[in-house]
């Protein structure tokens, strides 16, 4: 969307069309530049869709020390299309069919909401 509204203002300056232009409504435009603060709101991340993190907890001299923390099985064996999402040390996972949701809390390392289809 953000991509779209820009090629749309670009083409209409390119154009000659400035004054038609500036008769549309404002339209503040979050910045795709902001600090990041660990959380992982949207699949991809931020507005400007990067996919990116600048935390740097995991180094190329500390990576050998990674290990596996706990692991999760949602009990679907068909493979899992949807992006987990981090929000305050939670992790929501939806299922492929039946789409079962669930909130893993990250610290205390289980499941703290379970919802199904109704």
């Amino acid at each position: 969307m953000l991509y779209r509204l820009l090629l749309l203002s670009l083409l209409c300056v390119h154009q000659g069309e400035v004054s038609e232009a500036q008769n549309l409504p404002q339209v503040k435009m979050p910045s795709p530049v902001v600090s990041d603060d660990g959380q992982w709101r949207m699949a991809p991340k931020d507005y400007a869709n990067l996919r990116y993190s600048e935390l740097d907890q995991i180094t190329p001299e500390n990576i050998k020390n990674l290990h596996v923390a706990f692991t999760f099985s949602t009990g679907v064996t068909q493979g899992h299309e949807a992006a987990p999402l981090i929000v305050d040390n939670t992790m929501y996972i939806v299922t492929p069919y039946p789409n079962y949701l669930y909130a893993l809390d990250l610290t205390m390392r289980l499941i703290s909401l379970s919802l199904g289809p109704q």
